[in-house]
């Protein structure tokens, strides 16, 4: 008995001091978190950046996951006048879904003077912290822009080297600086309906391509154009299949089984039919039947399975009959599961109450 309460003691106090050290970690970011937007708010942006670069490089807690905190970051960047590394950020903000990127996004080309280009990022909602002063912020700080700028042509391969790069934002910053340079050269909506389809404003994908049909000459050829108008018409109805292709990764998928097993003796039934969504959420009723030595035995249940990465967990009811007695019976489970690579089989370890 001692071995067995000296086991569990040794068992407890890592998992003790893992958690203190999470607690201690989550208290020491929301501290410094504050301690970055307290700079904002009081104009102190150089101080700000380097909270923010500190949180970001030790990728302090979920929040430079989950894009807030690097949105938070380029609107720092933008408020110190740092606009391309506040631009690249942003970008690398936007690769993760969060609340308010795009009042972060609008801001940013805000203060840089894009006034044109921010009014295409609309945001319902404004973040609590920032929400009385962002407008005083914008006022002071931002910057305006020389429409007169020489930008050299050769800066729309840029622009396209940098969609594959995924850096959507900057890559429109280079494409609108272009259009008040060259507004005639129907290259440039054309690359930018393709920068907007990207970040899933179709809305104004199809308006920059719409742009650019109208500017081809005929010289241009009639292939080219008939592939535009028919590109314009997806933009326009089903959004270049992003609908449909979105309907049908979330949509639920039949699975089912069934199993049969047979003696001289005995003879059971096993069967499943339920729903699975690439999600990794699935849900099924459960039927299992039997005989054996004349006594016919049955369960009838409902489970359900959520997957994060590697762990599962699950609960299911179930109602056994037959016999001498009749159970209803709730079932909690966890454990580990290992896809194959298409996602249509696992290898799974469960543990069950």
């Amino acid at each position: 008995m001692m071995k067995k309460i000296a086991i569990i003691v040794l068992l407890y106090l890592p998992l003790v001091a893992s958690s203190q050290t999470w607690i201690s970690r989550k208290s020491t970011q929301k501290a410094k978190l504050e301690e970055a937007r307290s700079a904002v708010i009081s104009e102190q942006f150089i101080k700000a950046v380097e909270l923010y670069a500190s949180m970001v490089n030790n990728e302090d807690g979920d929040a430079n996951n989950g894009g807030y905190l690097l949105a938070e970051y380029a609107y720092a960047l933008a408020l110190s006048h740092n606009f391309d590394f506040a631009l690249a950020t942003i970008d690398k903000a936007r690769m993760n879904k969060s609340k308010y990127l795009d009042f972060y996004t609008n801001q940013v080309l805000e203060i840089m003077g894009l006034r044109k280009l921010s009014s295409k990022f609309h945001y319902k909602e404004v973040p609590k912290w920032v929400v009385a002063e962002y407008r005083n912020l914008l006022s002071s700080h931002s910057v305006e822009y020389n429409s007169g700028e020489k930008i050299p042509r050769s800066e729309l391969d840029k622009a396209y080297k940098l969609l594959s790069q995924k850096q959507f934002v900057r890559s429109l910053v280079i494409l609108y600086k272009l259009e008040q340079a060259y507004p005639n050269a129907y290259a440039i909506p054309l690359v930018g309906s393709y920068a907007w389809e990207c970040l899933e404003n179709f809305s104004q994908a199809a308006s920059c391509l719409e742009k650019a049909i109208q500017m081809m000459g005929d010289e241009e050829g009639a292939d080219k154009k008939e592939a535009c108008i028919q590109q314009l018409n997806h933009l326009k109805g089903d959004k270049r299949g992003v609908v449909s292709e979105t309907l049908k990764k979330f949509a639920p998928r039949l699975m089912t089984y069934i199993g049969v097993f047979g003696t001289t003796e005995m003879l059971a039934f096993n069967g499943r039919v339920g729903l699975y969504t690439n999600d990794l959420f699935s849900s099924s009723v459960n039927v299992s039947l039997s005989r054996a030595n004349g006594q016919f035995n049955g369960n009838v249940g409902l489970s359900a399975y959520k997957t994060w990465h590697i762990f599962v967990a699950g609960l299911g009811i179930s109602y056994q009959f037959g016999g001498e007695s009749n159970t209803l019976s709730l079932a909690p489970s966890a454990g580990l599961t290992f896809l194959s690579e298409g996602g249509k089989s696992s290898f799974d370890i469960m543990f069950n109450s």
